[in-house]
């Protein structure tokens, strides 16, 4: 089975019992739509566990992506500390060098976007926003990674007519107004950001194979 999630912003009890609901095996595959980190403590926690397992893949998020820049130059933790990486830093002053190096090949070697074919449906993963083929082949490598990870899809915005493009980043809050929030179908477009990294959201899981919703219960 094929699970997708995104934004999960350090909330470890909420990935936890999402884990518990679908029983994740080693035939499975779980992807994470990137911000795995900040604005809750345990960021850093859930990233080295997702390191860990070969069957949990992950995108590059915008927060992820803050992380690194601020981490090569200090005139960007402004940024970073104003999006909620203050909590994330702390943390990671403490980490040892060799597990600081371990988690900055990880992130650096994320991909930006993936595609996968579930039960004969296309679809394409990526945390912010799917990029069009003229940007694709506009854009430098750097200015098309801002655009993926901080590009926000409208509630207009139609998806590709030969796919369904699932996104993060987003919270689906933007395109249904309902307490507590749910995933998102829009024009083969789907939105997995139900505000995890808030105290009044919660975190979603998709199964694609069936379309089952999983939300956590903590």
């Amino acid at each position: 089975m094929v699970y997708i999630i995104a934004d999960i912003h350090g909330r470890k009890d909420r990935f936890d019992d999402i884990l518990k609901q679908i029983k994740l095996t080693q035939d499975d595959t779980l992807y994470i739509l990137g911000d795995v980190i900040d604005r809750n403590p345990d960021g850093l926690t859930i990233l080295k566990y997702i390191m860990s397992q070969p069957n949990i893949k992950m995108l590059l998020g915008n927060h992820e992506y803050m992380m690194l820049n601020a981490l090569q130059s200090e005139d960007k933790i402004g940024v970073w500390y104003r999006n909620g990486g203050n909590i994330t830093h702390q943390r990671w002053k403490k980490q040892r060098l060799a597990t600081r190096a371990k988690i900055l090949d990880y992130l650096y070697a994320l991909p930006l976007m993936t595609e996968i074919m579930i039960n004969g449906r296309h679809y394409k993963l990526v945390h912010g926003k799917n990029p069009s083929k003229e940007t694709m082949s506009s854009l430098s490598h750097g200015e098309l990674t801002r655009a993926v990870v901080w590009e926000r899809v409208k509630v207009e915005d139609c998806g590709p007519t030969d796919m369904t493009v699932i996104f993060g980043h987003t919270s689906t809050s933007h395109y249904l107004d309902c307490d507590p929030m749910r995933i998102w179908y829009g024009n083969n477009l789907i939105g997995m950001d139900c505000g995890a990294a808030y105290p009044e959201g919660r975190l979603a899981c998709l199964r694609l194979e069936d379309m089952k919703e999983f939300y956590s219960r903590v």
